[in-house]
């Protein structure tokens, strides 16, 4: 079903009513309109030609003749929207979505139907007001992710319509309405002219047929004017990358991660091994390599601090080997609002780096951090880091912030 130049170059338009006339106008269009016309003719010659189970063969052939009406009308819809990345294509939907799309406006009658007899003419109004503002929604849905129970979910029709905008929204809910009028008088003239004739049901059915085909290409423009509205910019569905596959063993990964690193499931891996039967030292040791990829490369200060809370029940004095990725750990843990873990962390790291130049900023990350809690027991190793600090030579850039400590351990004193 190849698609027109115009078709082609009318995504970037607004949405029209004249499309769904310029496709039945196109050859593909009358092609299609001429093909179901011949059919319904032949269908009903069938009926009334006196041959044994001419009713039941007309009746079979008519069921296969709206069979194919919803599964070409469904390629017309994916083919209109073809401009847009992660559609199914046609070849996908097949006669399973026509089944599908058979199934929808089938539920779609009896509804009205079940209405029509438990209320009346209200019953009447009120379910072809509901289909009216529905289908177009549950079409679309439908045909696009194939689906018919997410077609029957109402909250997703909500959620169409709102992306689609109440103008477009309401041109295709208009089209409809367009549809069961004409459909309607088209009926109701067929039984005036010829009161059941066989001239009423093919221009019924002409009728309808050529309104379906031309309003699932109008939905299938909408799907391809609003494809950013509908995140269908990029393909639905992604691949799924394979699971990383990896030795279980401890011994090999850690040898695996000690001389060529690892990812964070390895490090995870390796870790839930080490802590139930690994050496102390080499859970230290380990420890220390998997904080520090937690804080560069993997960039979750929360989960190092977490593996960094289960270090010091191994070793007090745990610190890491770099003065600036443990000050690092200093500042996720104040950051995370931990008092006692920062704490700890500082002072192992003014133990193992008293000379770095990273020490102050340390010292008065801690200060910042108890400023307002004058009950926690380092309280007093913070005041005399504080004292320090303001005894000292600080960094031009830390002026303001020791300013501000100050004053806020004035007002806590």
């Amino acid at each position: 079903m190849a698609r027109t130049g115009l078709e082609r170059d009318s995504c970037a338009q607004p949405l029209r009513l004249a499309d769904a006339f310029d496709y039945l106008g196109s050859p593909e269009g009358i092609r299609w309109v001429a093909g179901f016309w011949f059919a319904i003719v032949f269908i009903e010659a069938l009926a009334r030609a006196p041959i044994p189970l001419g009713g039941l063969a007309a009746f079979v052939l008519r069921f296969i003749a709206w069979f194919m009406l919803y599964r070409i009308a469904s390629e017309t819809l994916l083919e209109a929207a073809d401009d847009t990345p992660g559609l199914p294509r046609r070849i996908e939907g097949g006669d399973g979505l026509a089944w599908r799309h058979v199934a929808l406006w089938l539920i779609g009658t009896l509804a009205l139907v079940a209405l029509t007899l438990w209320a009346g003419p209200f019953g009447t109004a009120l379910g072809a007001l509901a289909l009216l503002l529905v289908l177009p929604a549950a079409t679309i849905l439908l045909t696009l992710g194939r689906s018919l129970l997410t077609a029957l979910w109402p909250p997703s029709w909500l959620r169409l319509a709102a992306r689609l905008g109440r103008r477009d929204y309401g041109l295709l809910c208009g089209a409809l309405l367009g549809i069961g009028a004409i459909y309607a008088l088209t009926a109701g003239v067929g039984r005036i002219v010829q009161p059941d004739g066989w001239l009423g049901p093919i221009a019924q059915f002409t009728v309808w047929s050529a309104g379906v085909l031309g309003w699932f290409h109008l939905a299938g423009r909408a799907v391809a004017v609003h494809r950013e509205d509908l995140n269908l910019t990029d393909p639905d569905t992604e691949v799924e990358p394979e699971p990383e596959r990896f030795t279980r063993d401890p011994d090999a990964l850690w040898e695996e991660i000690r001389s060529r690193g690892g990812s964070r499931a390895m490090h995870a891996e390796l870790a839930r091994h080490l802590v139930v039967d690994g050496p102390p030292d080499r859970r230290l040791t380990h420890g220390r390599m998997h904080i520090e990829a937690l804080l560069l490369a993997f960039e979750d200060p929360v989960e190092a601090v977490d593996r960094s809370a289960a270090m010091l029940d191994l070793d007090p004095g745990f610190c890491l080997s770099d003065a600036e990725v443990m000050r690092a750990l200093v500042v996720a843990a104040a950051d995370q609002d931990h008092p006692d873990l920062a704490m700890r962390f500082a002072e192992n790291f003014l133990a193992v780096f008293a000379n770095s130049a990273k020490a102050t900023s340390v010292r008065l990350r801690a200060c910042e951090l108890l400023a307002d809690r004058p009950e926690h027991p380092g309280r007093a190793l913070a005041a005399d880091w504080l004292a320090e600090l303001n005894a000292g030579d600080v960094p031009d850039a830390l002026q303001a912030r020791l300013e501000a400590v100050n004053a806020r351990w004035a007002r806590g004193a």
